[in-house]
């Protein structure tokens, strides 16, 4: 629980950040340089709208991840009505991507401010943070996405972008939490994934 309560408060800051994105991203267009100046260490940013037509994206938004907005969960995600959501790992140049998706209102009606996430980052930041959580010798913690890829892991043998599908780790996945055979899971959604990703202790 400790775990999810810290993975989720690092994304319900980007509420606080609402405001600013009307004004940066509210206007009649926006400009391609816009997205550019405010891309930082992104592979990209894309602003839609709610049927996700592309209306401006930044360098490094591609083919490919044009494509990709089709089966983007967390794009997909705040269009039923979450004000923010995290998707599942990507096809994306060699190393993937994960979509964090933002939505807000403009007058020119409700946008989505798609940021376009190295895993290899995002793993970095989530991992960090689940260090942090208090734990027994030996004990491992995981956020995965729904498709079972690891986007964040304190256990060297699964990295990030692992994906938890021999027998054994889907055995692990479909226990719930408490003591099973002498270990002990814990499984928890984190808010910004939704129904998509869950944060695992084992």
């Amino acid at each position: 629980m400790l775990a999810t309560a810290l993975v989720d408060s690092l994304f319900q800051t980007t509420l606080q950040q609402v405001p600013q994105d009307e004004v940066r991203y509210g206007g009649r267009v926006v400009s391609a340089s816009t997205l550019n100046t405010a891309r930082q260490q992104n592979d990209y940013l894309a602003l839609v709208d709610r049927r996700g037509q592309v209306l401006a994206a930044s360098q490094g938004f591609t083919a490919q991840a044009r494509r990709d907005l089709s089966m983007s969960a967390a794009l997909a995600l705040v269009r039923t009505g979450h004000p923010y959501a995290l998707g599942n790992l990507l096809p994306y140049d060699r190393t993937g991507v994960v979509n964090f998706a933002v939505v807000f209102p403009t007058r020119y009606g409700q946008r989505i401010l798609l940021s376009g996430i190295s895993p290899l980052v995002l793993g970095s930041f989530l991992s960090g943070e689940l260090r942090r959580i208090p734990g027994v010798k030996g004990a491992h913690n995981y956020v995965l996405d729904g498709d079972n890829t690891v986007l964040a892991s304190t256990n060297a043998g699964a990295p990030v972008g692992a994906r938890f599908d021999t027998p054994a780790q889907i055995q692990a996945l479909s226990h719930p939490s408490g003591d099973t055979n002498g270990r002990y899971y814990d499984q928890v959604p984190v808010s910004p994934f939704r129904q998509e990703g869950r944060a695992r202790r084992e």
